[in-house]
């Protein structure tokens, strides 16, 4: 056995382990980009760009527009998190966000100014997605053993 396998399978057998049933996925674009305060050319859109926005970071939102929207994102995820359903109910701020389906490929385009009205918008990054749900990656993938 490799030493790397070895140390895999100890750390997963010491840990706990949980298994929860996911029944439902949202899917989301964050399209606020994002600027230098040191200079007025956008650096974009990246990676955790949203994090200010759900946590609402006063300090890095720079406009009233930006402050709606943080309070718009900051209630979708307290709703997500606290009853796997981002719509408060159904009767969401911004629109409702519905879950995504392979045939829908729905996602919730999350941009500032808020529009009370959103709606997810379709087929999305379409050719990715039908990739992913052709090749979806197995728990041995993601972990590099079957332990779950």
């Amino acid at each position: 056995m490799e030493s790397g396998a070895y140390a895999s399978s100890f750390l997963f057998s010491k840990m706990p382990c949980f298994r929860i049933e996911l029944t439902r996925a949202f899917f989301f674009v964050f399209s606020v980009e994002r600027y230098d305060p040191e200079d007025i050319d956008p650096i974009g859109v990246f990676h955790g760009s949203e994090l200010p926005f759900v946590f609402d970071f006063e300090a890095a939102l720079l406009t009233d527009n930006e402050r709606d929207l943080a309070k718009t994102v900051g209630s979708f995820w307290q709703q997500l998190a606290a009853k796997a359903d981002p719509n408060n109910g159904g009767s969401g701020a911004a629109g409702v966000w519905p879950a995504y389906t392979v045939a829908g490929d729905e996602a919730m385009v999350l941009a500032s100014p808020v529009a009370s009205d959103a709606k997810a918008q379709t087929d999305l990054k379409k050719a990715n997605c039908d990739y992913w749900d052709a090749n979806p990656l197995s728990t041995s993938v993601v972990f590099g053993t079957s332990v779950l």
